[in-house]
């Protein structure tokens, strides 16, 4: 795949940040912000906040809701991307995932990616890939398989429709 095509038509401006620390110090700020707050049904609250912090910092990133993938839960996560050395690294934070752990979902998560799982447990987010990342949408009971890149795709698609 030429990563320089997404760069030139989508506008993914490599940069020399590292996005991996911008998300760590956004979820810092959010731990010590929402301290003592459970995240149970408050994914929608917290990732829209997410997602606003990491826009402002000018990092590329979408908010999805497992609902409108065809899953069966409305649980939302962000999704960002940041194209660097001639490849798109993808994120994927879910600052309430730990929320599913003792449900009967958490039989179906335990069974992702165990870096993945790992991640998302303690820091709430990773990086991931095309297979980790369905992984982890199977584990929500998404049916449909989902590439990454479709993802950037859809997002830029629908801002230019505005």
């Amino acid at each position: 795949m030429d990563y320089k095509l997404y760069n030139r038509i989508l506008n993914i401006n490599a940069n020399n940040l590292d996005i991996s620390i911008i998300i760590k110090n956004v979820i810092n700020d959010f731990k010590r912000i929402y301290m003592g707050i459970s995240g149970n049904r408050m994914c929608k609250v917290f990732s829209h906040n997410i997602y606003c912090a990491l826009r402002a910092k000018k990092v590329n990133c979408r908010k999805i809701n497992i609902k409108n993938l065809n899953g069966e839960f409305d649980h939302e996560f962000v999704i960002c991307w940041q194209y660097f050395n001639d490849t798109i690294n993808y994120y994927l934070i879910d600052y309430t995932f730990n929320q599913f752990l003792k449900s009967d979902i958490g039989i179906n998560l335990k069974n992702i990616n165990a870096q993945l799982y790992s991640d998302l447990c303690n820091c709430r987010y990773s990086v991931i890939d095309d297979k980790s990342f369905n992984q982890y949408l199977k584990g929500f009971k998404v049916p449909n398989i989902i590439m990454l890149n479709d993802i950037i795709l859809e997002d830029i698609s629908r801002i230019k429709k505005k």
